[in-house]
């Protein structure tokens, strides 16, 4: 099943051959830290990419994605300014999913402490 690029055409097995790429530079004000997020779609249908193997969430001293995992989130520095995590740096969150089992009939689901 084909998708509607940017011109509208229907596209039937595109190739990815073209890309566009977004970038935006955000200073995190209350952290005075930056981050570096990137957009990647294909131009002939409009499909954008995700990255793949990064948790969701924010990490200002590594990698992270939006929650579709479409935006790639990424901590950036002036050389020389930001600390490790081993020196005292700041962490991140991340968001991951868990997956409950399903409870019987007529009973409540499991609590979290």
């Amino acid at each position: 099943m084909g998708k509607r690029g940017v011109t509208g055409a229907r596209q039937v097995n595109c190739k990815h051959e073209n890309f566009a790429c977004d970038c935006e530079v955000n200073r995190l004000l209350d952290t005075g830290r930056f981050s570096l997020d990137v957009r990647v779609m294909c131009i002939d249908c409009g499909t954008p990419f995700r990255f793949i193997g990064l948790p969701a969430g924010l990490d200002l001293n590594g990698a992270a994605t939006s929650v579709d995992a479409t935006e790639g989130r990424f901590a950036i520095a002036p050389k020389g300014e930001v600390e490790s995590v081993l020196e005292g740096g700041d962490v991140g969150f991340s968001i991951r999913k868990v997956l409950w089992p399903k409870p019987p009939n007529n009973s409540q689901p499991p609590q979290c402490s």
